[in-house]
């Protein structure tokens, strides 16, 4: 079965390069640089494709969804992960990283994520959609309002046990931009025809030491276009673009110390009073658990003939996208403390979209709690900040595990 599984994904491979090696004439560029995407992703600056045990993962890794936490011990398991980012953001938030060559404002930007997972044996399923919806101001008059949607569906297997992880998923944008009596002028979505976008993911564990080595790889794709009119004097392209995107990464767990709560408590049909209340206390120690540290490098390719969402803005101008391949850096920090706390930081450089303009440096940071525990459920909450030149945003999310 896991030969089967293998050998279907280097299909995928071969067919999606044959796919991505034939550019459309002209194509709109929705690729989003940004770090959004879940509460630990976005604390460790999207360092994460070689980590894998939380839900947040999953958006920059599909593999993620087969490994296995300290939560999941059955043969069924469920998880789900749940951010709002840009809970409260900058008032005039260059979102598109565009002030070096557009005259624009963006306000009110709200950035919503969320990811399901359900584990069956070694294989799992998931799902994970991220929705943005922004305000465009054009020279004080034109207002838009944007609303950009991606959703993918994604199958993992455990490959070798506790050491290979392997993902397959396909995903599909839709775009919709409308004037400030909510007319519709601009809007694609998910037809017959509409090519989707494979995803391909791996984690490889080492047995000898803590190191971890991460995969994703994101070829192009596409949505048809609704409406045939024109907008700022171009013609509409016939559809949206994804570049092709390769992302690698490590990461080295170092552990502090192992946390020994009482094992003998829990297999006994009795516990005492004085072995709750130990039990409980342990939960809070302020003691780290484990240093983790992470290092990703997103290549990102280009997109031919594509515009930026900013030329339909009717400033009569053309804002080309995507004519320039990407590297774009990323480093991240986790400690954890026994069961309830995780503070992390992190950088990532996010490279420019449209021609003309140039990347920029984030700084991240979160913090994470499992503050209690309720009918059978772990309940996390976290706060999340991005801060850039022109951007800054705070959220908030939550996730759920099952045990």
């Amino acid at each position: 079965m896991n030969q089967k599984f293998i050998s279907l994904i280097f299909i995928l491979i071969f067919q999606s390069l044959l796919f991505a090696a034939s550019p459309s004439d002209f194509g709109l560029n929705i690729y989003n640089p940004l770090i959004l995407d879940g509460s630990r992703s976005t604390g460790m600056g999207g360092a994460v494709v070689s980590l894998g045990d939380s839900p947040d993962d999953l958006y920059y890794n599909i593999a993620s969804s087969s490994l296995r936490n300290k939560f999941q011990k059955d043969w069924f398991e469920w998880d789900y992960t749940f951010l709002l980012a840009n809970l409260i953001s900058k008032s005039d938030i260059d979102f598109r990283n565009a002030k070096d060559v557009a005259t624009y404002n963006s306000d009110d930007l709200s950035y919503l994520s969320v990811a399901l997972m359900a584990q069956f044996g070694t294989w799992s399923f998931s799902l994970t959609v991220s929705t943005a919806s922004i305000t465009i101001i054009e020279n004080d008059l034109n207002i838009l309002k944007l609303n950009e949607q991606l959703t993918g569906l994604n199958i993992a297997n455990e490959v070798i046990k506790d050491r290979l992880f392997i993902g397959l998923g396909v995903s599909g944008p839709t775009f919709e931009l409308k004037d400030q009596n909510e007319n519709t002028l601009v809007k694609y979505d998910l037809q017959e025809g509409a090519d989707p976008n494979w995803r391909i993911g791996a984690i490889y564990h080492f047995k000898e030491n803590p190191l971890s080595l991460g995969l994703d790889v994101r070829f192009n794709s596409s949505g048809a276009v609704n409406l045939g009119t024109k907008t700022a004097g171009i013609e509409l392209p016939k559809e949206i673009r994804h570049p092709f995107t390769l992302t690698l990464g490590g990461s080295w767990k170092v552990k502090y110390f192992k946390n020994n709560t009482s094992e003998k408590s829990n297999v006994t049909t009795s516990i005492t009073k004085k072995e709750k209340k130990i039990k409980k206390l342990k939960r809070w120690l302020f003691k780290p658990e484990y240093l983790l540290v992470s290092a990703d490098l997103a290549l990102v390719g280009k997109v031919e003939n594509a515009v930026d969402v900013l030329s339909f803005t009717g400033s009569n101008s053309i804002y080309r996208s995507g004519e320039s391949r990407l590297v774009q850096p990323r480093i991240g920090a986790e400690v954890s403390f026994p069961d309830w706390l995780k503070i992390r930081v992190g950088y990532y450089f996010e490279g420019a979209r449209i021609s003309g303009t140039h990347g920029r440096h984030h700084a991240t940071f979160n913090i994470e709690a499992s503050l209690f525990e309720l009918f059978g459920f772990d309940i996390a909450t976290a706060f999340s900040m991005d801060v850039a030149p022109n951007f800054w945003s705070i959220g908030l999310g939550m996730k759920v595990w099952n045990y």
